[in-house]
């Protein structure tokens, strides 16, 4: 009875682990030996073993005779017992695989140990109604009697081929439908991505937009304050002028001088917000003239020491590149006043490879670059998203070099057509 509660320990219905099959093998081929059990004894055993077991098995003469199998083995091949004994192992072959079997049980002798076969490769057997069926074998060598035999463990891999099957489906699909999943996701990311530079597009359009009306604007207040106001205040200085003259009350030439000076003050103030709003020196001589005329502005209202460096020569560049640079040297030195504490300062502007080249250096406190995102009203450089969305209007770039202690660079590049082409134009 060892025997069998190990056999039947296990063996499991349907499908068992590869060395539990092996153990039970090496158990019977023990149990069998001539030098543990013999004569009825072993007789009754073997037969209690081939009943009880949960696998299909069949014993096999040496000359491929089935001469034992269980009622699971004829069950699961179809034969009734009496056409069961005696049959060709080969006959539960399909034809295909017969003369190879042939080959392969002839060289399986006694001395070989007991082995799996069909869990690394397709193995199939043969019902007597002519049906293919996939199966594990277990190969277990036996000497009874001095007569050798082998016990075939049969397990009916069906149910086992078809849940991999499937399986196998059942990942294809999902594959399918994760490529299916993927590919919309990329097409609605590549959507959004068109929608946002769209959309980046008509909010650079529209600021550039916007930035050109306000620039317009100035330059209409600006010419009304210069032509307009500024005539009307010419005409009152000239008649205070001809009231002085004529006024022989020594009481009243106080304040008529008095209004004379308040005239004149007001001529610089406007003279002043004139230039603010529109530089006339931008469109009557161009960028460089107009840079250095503010830097020696500068220069004179400030400690900083200013160096200025330029390339450009007496071509023009289109108007609002020229607007554009002279408003951000104007943003960048404000802000260096305002935060840098910086002693130095130094704007270039270069033209080369069809593109200008403006940078603004300071050697002041610099800042943390990082914190502009969140920081830019507390800190005082909102002007810096000024100058960036006005640079990437033009299809420029925009960066800002800088960390704390370090100073400050202001680095634009904005490209322009070639000089042959615009000195045509």
């Amino acid at each position: 009875m060892y025997a069998t509660e190990i056999l039947a320990e296990a063996a499991s219905a349907g499908a068992i682990a590869e060395r539990e099959r092996v153990a039970a093998q090496q158990v019977v081929t023990m149990q069998l030996d001539g030098s543990v059990l013999s004569g009825k004894a072993k007789d009754e055993l073997a037969g209690l073993i081939l009943k009880t077991i949960a696998e299909a098995v069949l014993v096999v003469a040496a000359d491929g005779r089935v001469v034992g199998f269980n009622a699971k083995a004829s069950a699961m091949f179809g034969y009734p017992d009496d056409e069961f004994l005696g049959l060709s192992v080969e006959a539960l072959i399909p034809e295909r695989f017969r003369r190879k079997h042939r080959m392969m049980r002839e060289g399986f002798s006694a001395d070989s140990p007991p082995r799996m076969m069909g869990s690394n490769r397709d193995l199939y057997a043969l019902r007597r109604d002519g049906s293919e069926f996939p199966v594990e074998a277990g190969l277990g060598p036996m000497i009874a009697d001095g007569d050798a035999y082998v016990i075939v463990s049969l397990v009916d891999m069906t149910a086992r081929k078809r849940a991999e099957e499937e399986v196998l489906r059942l990942n294809a699909r999902m594959a399918d439908l994760l490529e299916a999943r993927t590919m919309v996701l990329e097409d609605t990311r590549q959507t959004l991505r068109a929608r946002t530079l769209e959309l980046r597009d008509a909010l650079a359009r529209l600021a550039d937009a916007e930035r050109r009306k306000a620039e317009q604007e100035r330059k209409r207040l600006s010419l009304e304050l210069h032509d307009e106001i500024g005539q009307q205040l010419t005409a009152l200085s000239i008649n205070f002028e001809m009231i002085h003259r004529r006024c022989t009350d020594p009481a009243a030439a106080v304040p008529i001088r008095n209004a004379s000076e308040i005239i004149k003050g007001l001529f610089a103030s406007i003279r002043e917000i004139v230039t603010q709003l529109r530089p006339p020196q931008l469109d009557d001589l161009g960028l460089p003239a107009a840079l250095r005329w503010h830097l020696d502005r500068v220069r004179q209202t400030s400690f900083l020491k200013i160096t200025f460096d330029e390339n450009l020569g007496d071509a023009r560049l289109p108007p609002d590149v020229e607007m554009s640079c002279f408003r951000i040297v104007q943003e960048s030195i404000t802000n260096t006043l305002r935060h840098a504490s910086a002693r130095v300062l130094e704007v270039r502007i270069t033209r080369a490879s069809g593109q200008i080249g403006l940078s603004i250096s300071d050697d002041g406190v610099g800042f943390d670059a990082d914190r502009l995102g969140a920081d830019n009203d507390r800190c005082g450089h909102f002007g810096l998203a000024g100058m960036r969305e006005r640079v990437l209007g033009m299809q420029g770039r925009f960066a800002v070099i800088t960390a704390p202690g370090l100073g400050c660079r202001i680095q634009v590049d904005i490209p322009v057509a070639p000089l042959t082409d615009q000195v045509a134009s």
